[in-house]
C-alpha cells in the first residue's frame, strides 16, 4: 500500500520492505537475506554468509569461521 512514487527501490514479489523515516527493513525471500538500513545509510545484512555491518566505507563481516574488517584489512579466523 504505497503512495504514488513511494515504492521502495528494492521492492518486488520476493522482497518485502518496511520503510519509515528512521530507515528500512527488507526481507528478501529469493536471496534468503534481511537488510536493515538507517536514515544515514548504515546497513546490517544477515544472509547465508553471516552478518555484515557497513557504515560509510567501513565494514565488519562476521562469518561462521572468520571476522573481516574493512574487506580484509584485518582478518581473524
Amino acid at each position: 500500500f504505497w503512495s504514488s512514487g513511494d515504492l521502495p527501490s528494492d521492492a518486488s514479489a520476493d522482497v518485502k520492505s518496511i520503510v519509515t523515516s528512521a530507515g528500512s527493513i527488507a526481507f528478501d525471500d529469493n536471496g534468503s537475506s534481511i537488510t536493515l538500513t538507517d536514515a544515514q545509510n548504515n546497513t546490517v545484512i544477515l544472509d547465508s554468509d553471516g552478518v555484515t555491518s557497513t557504515s560509510g566505507e567501513n565494514s565488519v563481516a562476521i562469518g561462521t569461521s572468520s571476522v573481516s574488517v574493512n574487506e580484509g584489512a584485518l582478518e581473524v579466523s
